[in-house]
């Protein structure tokens, strides 16, 4: 039987890190340089969460924090609303350093520059224990992906609630969502996904 205290969904702030056309550009690599990408670009973020993110998270916690590597990027998910600013500054410093960090970190040399989307949504989600794993279900990785896909390359983009929270600290315009939808092409966006701003 469940206990309805499983069920009590809660605030959450995800940041889903997409990088663009990673798919082919991994397949023309040697098994070795694909081997050395992967586990080298699994690293990237660490030395960021380890800096902005964790402190904070080891003083509180109640704090909960979910980091997931999806393969071709990453998902990391917070509950405290005062991780917000935090998960963007991390978003902003790995859009930027990224290619200067995986060309140091893997020492291979590539043709043209990586390029990343990322976006932060939130949604009211649930807490579970997956396989022994804290994650989060509910609405933020769908809405953040959902989102992902309207970026252009190196691009934050944000939903409502994210730019009601860090407004005051960044540069934010706001995208014509319908306009983005037609230049991306982008078939399915949920009706909750109405106001997008660009950091």
């Amino acid at each position: 039987m469940y206990n309805e205290e499983e069920f009590t969904s809660k605030a959450v702030y995800t940041l889903v890190i997409d990088l663009i056309n990673s798919t082919d550009r991994i397949l023309a690599l040697s098994s070795l340089s694909r081997d050395i990408f992967f586990t080298s670009f699994a690293k990237v973020l660490v030395p960021y969460v380890n800096k902005i993110l964790i402190p904070e998270i080891n003083k509180n916690k109640a704090n909960n924090c979910v980091i997931k590597f999806t393969g071709d990027g990453w998902i990391i998910a917070v509950s405290d609303i005062n991780d917000v600013i935090k998960l963007t500054v991390l978003a902003k410093l790995l859009m930027h350093k990224f290619n200067d960090d995986i060309n140091q970190i893997s020492g291979l040399t590539f043709n043209e520059p990586w390029k990343l989307r990322l976006a932060i949504a939130f949604g009211s989600d649930v807490s579970i224990d997956f396989f022994g794993q804290p994650d989060f279900v509910g609405d933020s990785v769908r809405r953040a992906t959902r989102i992902s896909t309207l970026c252009n390359p190196d691009e934050i983009l944000i939903d409502e609630a994210i730019n009601t929270i860090i407004q005051r600290d960044f540069e934010i315009e706001n995208i014509n969502v319908k306009k983005r939808r037609k230049e991306k092409k982008v078939i399915k966006i949920e009706s909750d996904i109405s106001t997008v701003f660009s950091i």
